[in-house]
């Protein structure tokens, strides 16, 4: 049975109205028809549905149940993603939405390399949302997290809201990754924020600047990790910490 995410506004009442790709999806590829049952997926909540007319550019769906899904984490997770070069951003996207964040943000820093400007910000930012949507259809998850596009390190510090607050950092090697998390009295939703840098890590002005809005600098063992291995290792640690 197909599965597929809408809007909020594509729900009224006891229908659904699907467009877009996902109507080529259904009608030419998974050859549905009228009469077929698939679920979509909106705002947490998974819905029953049967098809009850097909056109080009849309198709209506009659609700027959709707149920509260149950598969995203315990906690809220923001990974704020220091932009790495080439196409590294794709991997670290589609697994860290396997892994259950709830935004991923990435960020010019100081040891950035690469530079996105004009059109090419908005084609890339699609292309990063239409792998995060893609990752969580894969995954069965209830909600597809938001990429944002690129901001400044300034725009980060005012941007950043979560509770508890992780920097990994490569000159901190006595404060564990494990020992924050193991300190953390688990709530019914705790809200993390992730601070990651590019290649060569985040600078020491950066490092200071972050912690004065409560960043903990932890380390994540005596092992140096690729910019595109750390966000994975620390947000699969909070998976493994608080997910029931």
């Amino acid at each position: 049975m197909g599965k597929f995410f809408v809007l909020p506004d594509q729900i009224k009442e006891n229908r659904v109205e699907i467009t877009g790709s996902d109507v080529n999806h259904i009608v030419n590829v998974l050859r549905h028809s009228t009469g077929d049952r698939i679920q979509v997926c909106s705002k947490g909540y998974l819905y029953d549905c049967t098809i009850d007319e097909i056109s080009k550019d849309r198709i209506l769906a009659v609700i027959n149940e709707r149920t509260r899904m149950n598969t995203e984490l315990d906690v809220d997770v923001v990974l704020y993603q220091g932009l790495p070069k080439g196409d590294k951003m794709d991997l670290i996207i589609q697994k860290n939405v396997e892994l259950g964040v709830s935004m991923v943000v990435p960020v010019i820093m100081e040891r950035t390399i690469v530079r996105i400007e004009g059109k090419d910000v908005r084609k890339r930012v699609e292309r990063w949302n239409r792998i995060a949507l893609e990752a969580a259809k894969q995954c069965g998850r209830a909600k597809v997290p938001e990429v944002l596009p690129p901001v400044s390190f300034k725009e980060f510090l005012k941007h950043s809201k979560g509770r508890i607050k992780i920097m990994p950092y490569e000159n901190e090697d006595e404060f564990h990754l494990k020992k924050l998390l193991g300190s953390v009295e688990k709530e019914m939703k705790l809200s993390f924020d992730v601070i990651i840098g590019p290649e060569g890590g985040i600078s020491s002005q950066e490092a200071e600047e972050a912690a004065t809005i409560g960043f903990v600098p932890v380390s994540l063992g005596k092992r140096i990790l690729r910019t595109e291995t750390a966000s994975l290792y620390v947000t699969s640690c909070i998976a493994y910490e608080f997910e029931c």
